[in-house]
C-alpha cells in the first residue's frame, strides 16, 4: 500500500470499473475474474516493485509481471 502511495498512484481497498491496474497476489480469483471482464490489466507485486525502481509506469504485458505460480499467495508472503 505504502509503495503504491509512494509512487504517486491510490490505493483502493475495493476494486471498481475506474481502477487502471490490478496489483494480484494470486491468481485465479474473484477479483482477477472481475478485473478480466473489466479490461482491467492484472499484474503482480513485481510490477509495482520495478516501476518503483526505474520511477516510471511500466508497460504490463511483460511475462514476469503476469506470471502467478500455481498455488503461491503473494498477498501473504508480503
Amino acid at each position: 500500500k505504502k509503495l503504491i502511495q509512494v509512487m504517486g498512484a491510490k490505493f483502493t481497498p475495493s476494486m471498481s470499473r475506474s481502477n487502471k491496474v490490478f496489483i494480484a497476489g494470486y491468481s485465479p480469483s474473484p477479483k482477477t475474474q472481475r478485473a478480466v471482464s473489466w479490461s482491467i490489466p492484472i499484474v503482480n507485486h513485481t510490477w509495482l516493485e520495478d516501476c518503483f525502481i526505474a520511477w516510471k509506469n511500466l508497460t504490463v504485458g511483460v511475462d514476469k509481471y503476469i506470471l502467478f505460480p500455481q498455488g503461491v499467495d503473494f498477498g501473504k508472503m508480503l
